[in-house]
């Protein structure tokens, strides 16, 4: 399995004949801050690609479904906006797994799930789920990504973050 690390190439020193002595360093307003941001972005997209190429461990379709969230979302939009979340909650996305995709008749996504690997058996669940009703007694008061650590035990841990879906923006809370 390939990492993201091994598509980044960050080219080496150039070489000088000042010594080091002699040298004068000069400040670079904001670069490192663009090469942050251009490498965040990379590892973004391959998160995506990666994710979205994927089969889910569960997947199954809600016959008595009702949608209440206004905005359509694609798939693509959704593992966009569990992505950014995850990497806003610093999680290393490098082993992440689609566990659950749960759609209506019509094939729109309701709840999808990805799981990330911790240490010592130990993960995190990164949870999609749109306003509305998806059968069997589930119901979304709102349209929200949330984040779950469990332990080696399958135990949760009560603390939680999440992200909510109003007014066309993602609202993240930590």
């Amino acid at each position: 399995m390939s990492s993201i690390d091994e598509h980044i190439v960050v080219p080496a020193s150039a070489e000088t004949d000042t010594p080091a002595a002699d040298r004068q360093e000069l400040p670079v307003a904001g670069l490192g801050n663009e090469v942050d941001q251009v490498t965040r972005a990379t590892k973004q997209r391959f998160y995506v690609e990666r994710l979205l190429a994927q089969t889910p461990k569960e997947e199954r379709v809600s016959k008595a479904s009702v949608i209440r969230e206004e905005k359509e979302f694609s798939k693509m939009e959704i593992v966009e906006a569990m992505v950014q979340f995850a990497m806003d909650c610093k999680l290393e996305l490098g082993e992440a797994e689609v566990s659950k995709i749960i759609t209506n008749e019509e094939g729109k996504i309701l709840v999808m799930e990805f799981k990330v690997p911790g240490d010592n058996g130990s993960y995190q669940l990164i949870g999609f789920t749109i306003k509305g009703r998806h059968g069997d007694g589930n119901e979304a008061g709102k349209t929200g990504i949330d984040r779950t650590s469990w332990d080696a035990d399958d135990m949760p841990d009560p603390e939680t973050s999440y992200a909510d879906y109003i007014d066309g923006k993602w609202l993240f809370v930590a």
